[in-house]
């Protein structure tokens, strides 16, 4: 079969299958082939694609199904998928779970023997609960909570220690 596709706003062709390889044809370019009324766009012709990409051809990509975040870190799964394990156990669409903090509280008030993480343990154990009752806004404000007292145990437990090795 010959195949015909549009470059420059020019018809190019005909051409055999195999000879379309040599050219630069994306997915967007024009095709026609005799017995079409008219001309569509490469990716609806799936032995064109074969051979543009090598055999390999991708799924339909959907951008608008994806939750877009314009700053900050990715929070949220794609709203496509509907699986229980990613939504939650009634299928309900959730951001990702956030950081307790809640190891690294431990650790550091245990060994800076310092009593302001027992601030951040009590915090980074909220973030658990208040996500499992799908307040997410607040369990992210209690993780924020967690790591700032956390960094502040830290920062504190440090200078303590120096404090005591020089002083």
């Amino acid at each position: 079969m010959k195949y015909y596709f549009a470059r420059d706003n020019q018809p190019q062709g005909p051409y055999r299958l195999e000879e379309l390889r040599e050219f630069a044809i994306t997915p967007e370019t024009l095709i026609w082939i005799p017995g079409n009324p008219e001309w569509k766009e490469a990716r609806h012709f799936p032995e064109v694609m074969e051979v543009i990409s090598g055999g390999a051809v991708p799924p339909p990509f959907f951008p608008a199904r994806y939750n877009q975040l314009t700053s900050g870190p990715k929070l949220y799964r794609p709203i496509d998928n509907y699986s229980p394990e990613e939504n939650g156990a009634d299928g309900r669409y959730q951001p990702l779970r956030p950081d307790n903090y809640l190891a690294e509280a431990i650790v550091v008030t245990i060994l800076c023997c310092n009593p302001l993480g027992i601030v951040s343990i009590v915090y980074g154990s909220r973030v658990n609960r208040l996500y499992d009752d799908r307040r997410f806004d607040e369990a992210r404000q209690a993780s924020a909570n967690a790591r700032n007292w956390f960094v502040a145990t830290l920062i504190s437990g440090v200078i303590s220690w120096l404090w005591l090795i020089f002083f």
